[in-house]
Order: structure tokens, then sequence, then C-alpha cells
């Protein structure tokens, strides 16, 4: 009769390797994603049914009137013209289908819920890309160049032109300005010595420390990376809230994002859908910042 020695783990007829258990972690670990940074802060425009209209009112102009001036026949009356922005709705969906015997013997998981979880986030992230997209559609205000890195003064030329397009909802030292940076410009907004020097800028919140710029010089800083690519040039932007505007068709009292379960023969189907319309408000209340993709 042959005789062997038993060494676990090592290949060949005679080991004991099939008695050693392999073990899963209790939990699955789920891809890192891009925490949406604007569509939840810009205008919340409620829902939007088939095509939602924004309308407008513009200036209004004056007139200097005189001492002779005789009953009505001097004044030229006027109304204000009518105008409008509207955004019609898309639907984004994450299928996802699983079948019933994966459930059955994936007994450390729930295989549903983590796929839940997961597209959730994704999708989340797909509706903050669309309204980051929105950063081209900034023509009044530009500043930044698609061959350079931002520095100060663009930072500062951008603020200067949001509270001077958005007057009264861009209020220095009251009013948010939001600015959303590509991921690849980090390193050269904390280079800026005065965004994140403490002597500068008067406060705890020093980015020597935290890591990070929160705000500086009346701006909020957030960092993505679905800042628009597309045209040659990272699109970063700086606005009001107001400046852009999203509406959801969701469920009376729901949440954004609507989840859909159904069991179809062998499978267990998970759909995430969102319905949603979103554009630009006002041009000059925001402005496109113009920076190399690397």
């Amino acid at each position: 009769m042959a005789t062997g020695t038993y060494v676990p783990g090592s290949a060949g007829t005679v080991n004991a390797d099939k008695l050693i258990q392999e073990r899963w972690a209790r939990e699955i670990d789920i891809l890192a994603c891009e925490l949406p940074v604007l569509s939840g802060k810009i205008k919340d425009l409620g829902p939007t049914g088939r095509e939602i209209h924004v309308p407008l009112i513009g200036s209004f102009s004056r007139t200097i009137i005189s001492e002779t001036l005789a009953g009505t026949t001097g004044l030229t009356f006027v109304g204000n013209a009518e105008t409008e922005v509207t955004f019609t709705p898309r639907t984004s969906v994450i299928p996802l289908e699983v079948t019933k015997s994966v459930g059955w013997r994936a007994l450390a998981y729930d295989i549903n819920n983590a796929l839940r979880m997961a597209a959730d986030k994704w999708l989340l992230l797909a509706i903050d890309s669309d309204v980051l997209s929105l950063a081209t559609a900034f023509v009044t205000n530009v500043v930044g160049d698609a061959a350079l890195d931002l520095a100060k003064g663009d930072y500062l030329d951008a603020y200067q032109l949001v509270t001077g397009g958005a007057l009264e909802f861009a209020q220095p030292g009251k009013d948010e300005v939001l600015v959303v940076v590509y991921q690849k410009q980090i390193d050269d907004l904390l280079n800026i010595a005065d965004f994140t020097s403490a002597l500068f800028r008067g406060d705890s919140q020093n980015p020597a420390v935290a890591g990070w710029v929160r705000t500086a010089f009346g701006m909020s800083f957030s960092k993505s990376n679905s800042v628009d690519v597309s045209g040659g040039y990272a699109a970063n932007m700086a606005l009001v809230p107001r400046a852009l505007g999203i509406g959801f068709n969701a469920p009376k009292g729901g949440p954004n994002t609507m989840v859909i379960t159904e069991s179809f023969q062998i499978w267990d189907r998970i759909i995430l859908l969102a319905d949603y319309a979103y554009g630009e408000i006002r041009d000059a209340y925001g402005c496109l910042m113009k920076s190399k993709t690397t």
C-alpha cells in the first residue's frame, strides 16, 4: 500500500489541500464612486412633467421726467418681454439581473441589496455628471486657458464675473459662490499660498492640516473627476446655485431615484432609474473656467 505525507496546500495527489476550507469575507467591497458635488446644490425646480418652463423677468429702465410734464402724455409705458427657458426631462436607467440560484448559493451576502447600493451610487454620479456638463453652457463669463493650469488670477476673475453677473444673489461675505474643480487641478489649487495660508484665510480650517481648501476669498470649493473634458479642456466652473436648475419626476414624497424589483422566471431583476430635467437658467450667474486636462 502506497504511503505519503499530507502537506496542506501543496500540489499533487498526496496532500490535504481539499480538506482546507476556503472562506469569503462577509462584506462585498463596492467600487469607489465619485460623490455628487453639484446636482444637490443647484436650484430645485420640483417635478418637471413632460417639460418644465422657467419664466424669466429681465431688467427695467427708468425715465427722468421734467417739472413741465403735462398729464400723462410724456410717459411711455412698456411691459416686460415674456421670456423663458425650458428643460425636457430624460430617464437614466441602470438595469441589473442575477439568477435566483446565485442568491441561494451566496450564503454570506445579500446580493440584491449590494447590487442596489452600488447601482444607486453610480446613478447619482451620472446625474451629477449631467449637471457638471453645463459648465460649457456659460458663454458670457469665461476665464482660463485650455493649455494651462488654473491660477489664483483665474479664480479671482471668475469670482469677480459671477458676483458682477449675479448681483444681489452673490453678495461678497454673505452669499456663496460654488467652485467645482477638476480632480487633476487639485495640486495647483493647493499650491496657491493665499488660498491655503492661515495668515490670509484668518480661520481654523487650515488646508495645511485639513488637506483641502473648503472656502477661500468668498468661494466654496469642491473637486470632481466628473468635470466635463470633452471639448479639449477641463470645464471647471464657478456659479451661484440659481444659475442652474434641476427637477425630478419622482413619487410624491419619495427620493429622486426610483427602484423597481421584480422576479422574472429564474432571475431577480433590479432596475434603478431617475426621470429628471436640468439646464441653465441664467448665463450671467456662472463662469466657465478652462484648464488643461492633465
